[in-house]
């Protein structure tokens, strides 16, 4: 009726183990050919080399963690750093396209855009104070080369700002912007 097996029997395996396990223990403890002393002697050799490979593969579990760690927070950062770059570039490029355009309204909100990109440039290289005035009053020509034009473009943002008849000139912008430009990228920022 039952011609073929159909089955694995793992009891059969299950039983070879302590099977296999007491004739090492024979063969160990005198009851084989193998002398007792020598038989401790290989049992700790063999030992030792288990002790040691566990703790090399430890380590080097250890070095590759850092390694993939390091390795994961240096392309963190350079996405970030690329983000903020592409952030900063289409900022600037949404200032120069205000720049374009024939509308005053335009080109006072690239002014005042570039105006806010100045204060966080200047923030980013450490210039102390409140406002941008301050912060270009800490700076000196060795930190920023374009000083004065940076004082030009945020003069005439305070001219927008606060003079009533002030009225802006396509002209006055571009070379408001021009200098905004200049400061910006001796600060590193553009």
């Amino acid at each position: 009726m039952f011609d073929s097996i159909n089955f694995i029997n793992i009891e059969f395996f299950f039983n070879l183990v302590p099977r296999f396990f007491s004739w090492l223990a024979d063969l160990f403890s005198g009851g084989g050919f193998i002398d007792p002393f020598l038989a401790k002697l290989v049992s700790t050799f063999v030992s030792s080399l288990l002790f040691l490979g566990i703790f090399y593969a430890y380590y080097m579990k250890q070095l590759l963690h850092r390694d993939n760690r390091n390795q994961y927070n240096y392309l963190l950062d350079q996405v970030a750093l690329n983000s903020k770059d592409d952030i900063r570039t289409q900022r600037w490029k949404d200032v120069l396209g205000h720049l374009d355009n024939s509308s005053i309204n335009s080109w006072t909100i690239a002014i005042i855009e570039a105006d806010k990109m100045l204060d966080e440039a200047l923030s980013s290289v450490g210039a102390m104070g409140d406002s941008i005035g301050e912060k270009l009053k800490s700076m000196t020509t060795g930190d920023l080369p374009s000083l004065q034009l940076a004082w030009f473009a945020h003069k005439t943002r305070n001219r927008i700002a606060h003079e009533q008849g002030f009225v802006l000139t396509q002209k006055d912008a571009r070379e408001a912007i021009k200098s905004y430009e200049s400061a910006l990228s001796d600060l590193g920022y553009l």
